[in-house]
C-alpha cells in the first residue's frame, strides 16, 4: 500500500494495518525527513518515496 492510498484509511483501519496512529505516522515522516536532508546524497536514487519507505518500514514489523 503506498501513501496515498494510506491516507484514505480510516484512523481505526490506518492503526490495525501499520500498528501505529496517523498522528506517529507523521512524526515519524518528519524525523526521517530531517535525517535524510542532514546526510550526504552517495549512491543510487531511492525508488520508492520518503513517505512510502516509512509505510514499508512499519508494515515489515508489525509482521514480524
Amino acid at each position: 500500500m503506498n501513501y496515498a492510498a494510506a491516507q484514505s484509511l480510516s484512523a481505526k483501519n490506518f492503526k490495525r494495518r501499520f500498528g501505529v496512529q496517523k498522528n506517529t505516522f507523521e512524526r515519524m515522516k518528519l524525523a526521517f525527513n530531517q535525517q535524510i536532508a542532514q546526510s550526504t546524497t552517495a549512491g543510487r536514487p531511492w525508488k520508492l518515496e520518503r513517505e512510502d519507505q516509512v509505510l514499508v518500514a512499519l508494515e515489515y514489523w508489525r509482521e514480524s
